[in-house]
């Protein structure tokens, strides 16, 4: 059984593209639905998505049957795609202010911005750009394997086949950052303006925005389009994040074709001239970045949106984290309290109790200090950890510096 969500490509869907309905693209998604074998559909807030646990068994569920219509009460979204998962089709509702909302938006302004570069330059670039997904192969569940989206094994990681950047976010969103290791943007090399385009969008990225990229996980030097995200920010947003920075390097190399108007024929000499003008900023460390204006309005801007969204985001995320960080503690010390505590105490009980020959005593006796020491080690262990995080709003790069050393504590 599929456990792997599908969604329809543009060219599966029979509807006015001119003039979209939404009584017509719902019938529409619907028959595509039914020949993949869906047997019934609901519909979920992008508000909820991502980030709720609950099971599809726990929506309102309708049968899926040739006259089914749209009720006037429901908006869907014409811009997220329906997602198939298993035998349930999942419609979204709209919800302007959403991440996923903005995500999508923010992917089809890429999409624009590539199809105005395919036209400029002769080239024909995808909608999306593809990244490639690495899970470690000690995970106990691969999202990779369940449909065969994996292409090689290598140093003791699974590598995806390419994915396209609504795939990534659909799959990262539904199973959590900790299964990836790294997310790698794909360069397209299928002919040399081609390749040299790709320069151009990663050393644009880099220069520009290297920084903001350093503060979600640790980049490669070489390959800006390579990194291992890091734990404490949801993917969701990671990715919403790096969308927005791959918009602005498309935009700003349609906008110069634009400006310059040079010959087709220039453009691989044009566009290396633009990537050797790019100057490289300095890394900044820590999360400073994050609060800055340019970062902010860079989110606003390609999400069409003028609410500081970064901002608000960033509060939900330290709220997230800090109620994980406080769960994370309370089991680690459970588990100290109930298992690995009490387990110490009985070794150095039974070790004093017990007597050995007199050619032995040396052994017995480090094996009772080395007892001795792991149960002072975890005493110690137990001392250090904090019940409660303390609540400092997640407002400011200060606030996430006290949350993440709490959590390192």
């Amino acid at each position: 059984m599929r456990s792997i969500p599908l969604w329809p490509r543009p060219n599966e869907l029979s509807f006015s593209k001119e003039s979209i309905q939404s009584e017509e693209y719902f019938r529409s998604v619907l028959l595509w639905a039914s020949e993949k074998g869906a047997e019934e559909y609901t519909f979920l807030s992008l508000e909820e998505w991502p980030g709720k646990n609950e099971s599809l068994s726990d929506l309102e569920i309708f049968s899926l049957r040739p006259d089914s219509s749209l009720s006037k009460d429901r908006e869907i979204s014409l811009l997220v795609p329906p997602l198939l998962f298993q035998k349930t089709l999942v419609f979204w509702e709209v919800a302007p202010k959403s991440l996923s909302h903005s995500f999508f938006h923010i992917v089809e302004k890429i999409s624009q911005f590539r199809k105005q570069a395919s036209e400029f330059f002769g080239c024909d670039f995808s909608a999306e750009p593809n990244f490639v997904w690495r899970e470690k192969l000690s995970l106990p569940y691969s999202v990779l394997t369940q449909d065969k989206l994996w292409e090689k094994k290598h140093l003791g990681e699974r590598i995806s086949l390419p994915l396209s950047l609504s795939q990534v976010f659909f799959l990262g969103s539904l199973f959590g950052i900790e299964n990836i290791s790294s997310l790698e943007w794909v360069k397209e090399e299928g002919t040399e303006l081609e390749s040299v385009v790709s320069d151009f969008i990663r050393v644009r990225m880099k220069s520009k925005f290297g920084n903001l990229l350093s503060a979600l996980g640790k980049i490669s030097e070489d390959e800006v389009g390579k990194y291992e995200p890091y734990p404490f920010f949801s993917f969701s947003l990671q990715i919403l994040i790096q969308a927005c920075i791959l918009a602005e390097a498309w935009d700003e190399l349609v906008s110069r074709w634009i400006e310059e108007r040079p010959r087709r024929e220039e453009a691989p000499t044009k566009i290396r001239e633009w990537t050797a003008k790019e100057t490289h900023a300095h890394a900044e460390e820590g999360f400073e970045i994050l609060f800055e204006e340019r970062s902010i309005l860079l989110l606003d801007k390609y999400a069409d949106r003028s609410d500081r969204f970064l901002l608000q985001r960033l509060e939900k995320e330290y709220s997230d984290a800090r109620k994980f960080f406080e769960l994370e503690s309370y089991n680690k010390k459970k588990e100290l309290d109930e298992i690995r505590i009490p387990e110490a105490l009985s070794k150095v009980s039974a070790h004093s109790s017990l007597s050995w020959p007199e050619d032995l005593q040396s052994v017995w006796s480090e094996i009772g200090e080395s007892y001795k020491e792991n149960l002072e080690n975890l005493l110690q262990e137990r001392k250090k950890i904090t019940s409660l995080v303390p609540e400092q709003g997640g407002k400011t790069a200060e606030s996430w510096n006290i949350l993440l050393t709490f959590r390192s504590e």
